[in-house]
């Protein structure tokens, strides 16, 4: 990534800010100590990611409320999956932090990551009722992974820093805000060719998405709300005062 300037000039030093860097070190720290060695080595069985991923049918019918939340801290055994979004955790989202401020940037990095999992959720179940879903797997299969929350980041990202400079598979420049525009456009391409069926859950990344541009949009909404309601009270409480002597106003 660079900044978009006449120069074009090229920074590569991305810096690692405070919740990122936690944020990074406990989704390496379950992936290692959860999926690799507890899982996969001692248990030997899905048991982690049924319990702790997004299970639709787990989640909805048997009461497992937490899973929306846990599913985005855990990955697969496949070392591409966390670091595709590790890599853009702190790329994307070290800039969003440092534009928010640490306790905002966590606010929205876990309401995209939340509400992608529930949108998720409801989106299936709609879908399933409306058109009917022809693999039923897909119920009872674990959605894992921070992608829904890191789709968020780059929605952010496209608002905060559209202008900014990446580089498509890493070879073609072009504004932030369009290569935002065609990942979407490819995810919903992939969902619509490749339906539920595929190994990548689509549809999250898509939650995400729609998280995103629905947290921001309220979040302005709510602060010009609050800005107006500021200085309509004020203009309630100045009173003009007339110093007939004087011939002069003031102001209280």
């Amino acid at each position: 990534m660079r900044n978009s300037t006449s120069t074009y000039n090229v920074n590569f030093v991305v810096q690692l800010t405070p919740i990122v860097k936690y944020l990074m070190i406990i989704n390496g720290g379950l992936w290692f100590g959860v999926t690799m060695i507890l899982q996969n080595y001692i248990l030997k069985n899905t048991l982690v990611f049924d319990w702790l991923g997004m299970v639709p049918d787990s989640t909805v019918f048997k009461f497992m409320f937490w899973q929306p939340l846990t599913y985005m801290f855990l990955h697969s055994s496949h070392i591409n999956h966390i670091l595709f979004n590790m890599l853009l955790l702190w790329w994307v989202g070290s800039q969003i932090e440092i534009t928010l401020g640490s306790k905002r940037f966590l606010k929205f990095y876990l309401a995209c990551g939340v509400g992608a999992g529930v949108l998720y959720l409801v989106l299936l179940y709609l879908i399933n009722i409306v058109f009917g879903i022809s693999n039923s797997e897909i119920f009872n299969s674990p959605v894992i992974g921070a992608s829904g929350a890191v789709f968020g980041l780059l929605v952010a990202y496209a608002f905060y820093h559209g202008e900014n400079v990446v580089y498509f598979m890493m070879l073609f420049p072009m504004r932030a805000k369009y290569f935002v525009g065609i990942l979407i456009l490819l995810e919903t391409f992939v969902l619509i060719t490749a339906g539920f069926e595929g190994p990548v859950a689509n549809l999250a990344h898509l939650g995400g998405i729609i998280i995103a541009f629905f947290y921001i949009y309220s979040e302005r909404w709510w602060m010009r709300r609050q800005t107006n309601k500021f200085f309509k009270k004020t203009d309630r409480k100045l009173k003009l005062v007339v110093d007939n002597e004087k011939k002069t106003h003031t102001f209280h």
